[in-house]
């Protein structure tokens, strides 16, 4: 719905994902996904994210990376 409101297409956005289960529903969408895993969990059987990194600091550079 939010994507909807703003008028913006998934593949031009990113989401931060704080869960791995994040995952299975921004594959859905088509949402390119960052995944902040700070806990260091092991990943479950799930799509992959662009990055899964236990920091933020590299998202700056994920987002640059992507165009």
């Amino acid at each position: 719905m939010a994507l909807d409101e703003l008028g913006v297409v998934p593949s031009r956005c990113l989401f931060v994902a704080g869960s791995a289960y994040d995952l299975f529903g921004t594959h859905k969408l088509g949402l390119p996904t960052y995944w902040h895993d700070r806990a260091g969990m092991t990943p479950p059987d799930a799509p992959a994210p662009i990055e899964h990194r236990r920091s933020l600091y590299p998202l700056l550079n994920a987002i640059v990376s992507r165009g």
